[in-house]
C-alpha cells in the first residue's frame, strides 16, 4: 500500500470514529431532590438504587424511607420524573441530606434533528394494576340496583345479547336519546364482618350502550359488551372519564375494626398488586391515596406446659394503597406483602 492510501486509509477510520462519537453521544443529567424534615431514612438504605422497568417511585421511596408517605417532596408535581436506568443515590446537598437522581443515556445525533425520549417515565403508583377500576362504578348501593333502569328483551329474539344488538328498557321514558349507559349485574355481596350489616354489592361491567329511542319501553343500541347480556340486567348512567394519576399518599389519623371483606377475583389468598375491598369509605373519613398496614390474626395455640388455649399476637403482612373510596366501601391495592394476605385480615394505621 503507498503512503497515499495509508493516509487516505488513517483519515478513513479516523472520520468513521468521529461520526461514531457525533452520532452517539452520552449524555449525564443530575436532578437533586431534597429530604422533608420529618422523613426517616431507614437504617440500611443502599448507596445507589438503579430504577428497573416495573417500578413506580411509590417502590422507591419505599426503599429508603421509612415512612414514605411523609417524603411530601416524593409527589410534588414539579418533582423529576424518573426513568429506567436512573441512578438515586443519597448524597449532601446545602449542608443537608437529599437525593441524587443521575440519568445515563446515549443520544443518537442527526443533524437538524433533536433528540427526544423513547422510554417512559415510570408512574408514581402501580396504575396498570387499577386501570379497569378507574372509571366504572364496580360498586352499588343495594336501593341503587333496585330502582335502576333494566334490560327486558332483545329485539332480535334472542336470549343472549351482545355488541351491536337493538335491545328493550323499562324506566327510561325520560331520558335522552343518545345518552350512554353502562350495563351491569349484581354481584357479590359484600358485608361487614364486625356488625354483620350488608354495605354494598359489586357490580359487575358487562358492556356499554347508547339510549336511541327513550319511551315507556326504550331502544338502547349496545355500543360493546365484555360479557353476554341477558333480560333483568341494569342500567347505570355512565361516569365522567376523570382520574387524578398523580395523587399523593397518606396515612389517616385513625381507622378501627377496618377488615378486608373481598378479593376483586374472588379468591381467599392474595398476592401483591391484587385489588382488595375494605368495610371502610367516605362515612369512615377513609380518601383516595390512604396507606394502610395489613396484619394477620394470631394463630391459636395450645400451651405446651399448662394447656391454656392462647391466641399468638398479630403479625404486620403488608400495605395496601385505597384508590378508590365509595360510601361504605373501599377499593385498596396489595402495594407491598411480606406475607400472604387473606380475606378477614386486619387493617390498621401503618
Amino acid at each position: 500500500m503507498s503512503a497515499a492510501s495509508t493516509s487516505s486509509f488513517k483519515n478513513s477510520i479516523y472520520l468513521v470514529f468521529s461520526l461514531v462519537f457525533i452520532l452517539i453521544s452520552p449524555v449525564v443529567s443530575a436532578y437533586i431532590v431534597t429530604i422533608d424534615e420529618n422523613t426517616v431514612l431507614k437504617p440500611n438504605y443502599p448507596e445507589t438504587y438503579v430504577v428497573k422497568k416495573n417500578d413506580t417511585v411509590l417502590d422507591i421511596v419505599d426503599v429508603f424511607v421509612d415512612k414514605p408517605w411523609l417524603m411530601e417532596n416524593a409527589w410534588l408535581p414539579d418533582t423529576p420524573s424518573l426513568y429506567p436506568g436512573d441512578e438515586i443515590s443519597l448524597v449532601q446537598h446545602a449542608g443537608k441530606p437529599a437525593f441524587q437522581i443521575k440519568r445515563n443515556r446515549v443520544v443518537k445525533l442527526r443533524p437538524g434533528v433533536i433528540p427526544t425520549r423513547t422510554t417512559r417515565a415510570i408512574p408514581k403508583i402501580p396504575l396498570g394494576s387499577i386501570q379497569q377500576f378507574l372509571f366504572r362504578p364496580v360498586v352499588v348501593e343495594a336501593d341503587e340496583l333496585e330502582t335502576a333502569p333494566y334490560v327486558i328483551a332483545n329485539a332480535n329474539e334472542q336470549l343472549l345479547m351482545s355488541t351491536g344488538d337493538q335491545v328493550y328498557i323499562r324506566n327510561l321514558e325520560e331520558e335522552q336519546k343518545g345518552q350512554a349507559y353502562l350495563i351491569v349485574r349484581r354481584g357479590q355481596e359484600y358485608r361487614d364482618p364486625v356488625t354483620d350489616d350488608v354495605l354494598a354489592y359489586e357490580a359487575v361491567y358487562l358492556g356499554e350502550g347508547r339510549l336511541t329511542k327513550p319511551g315507556v319501553i326504550a331502544t338502547l343500541n349496545i355500543t360493546s359488551a365484555k360479557q353476554d347480556i341477558r333480560q333483568g340486567d341494569r342500567l347505570l348512567s355512565l361516569p365522567e372519564r376523570e382520574f387524578e394519576e398523580d395523587f399523593i399518599p397518606s396515612a389517616p389519623d385513625y381507622i378501627e375494626d377496618a377488615r378486608i371483606i373481598a378479593v376483586v377475583n374472588g379468591m381467599t389468598q392474595i398476592g401483591q398488586y391484587q385489588v382488595v375491598v375494605l368495610n371502610k369509605g367516605q362515612r369512615d373519613n377513609m380518601q383516595r391515596g390512604d396507606l394502610l398496614a395489613v396484619y394477620r390474626g394470631g394463630d391459636q395455640i395450645k400451651d405446651p406446659v399448662t394447656g391454656d388455649e392462647l391466641i399468638l399476637p398479630s403479625i404486620k403482612a403488608g400495605r395496601i394503597l385505597l384508590f378508590k373510596v365509595f360510601e361504605s366501601v373501599s377499593f385498596a391495592l396489595v402495594q407491598k406483602i411480606t406475607r400472604t394476605i387473606y380475606v378477614g385480615d386486619e387493617v390498621n394505621l401503618p
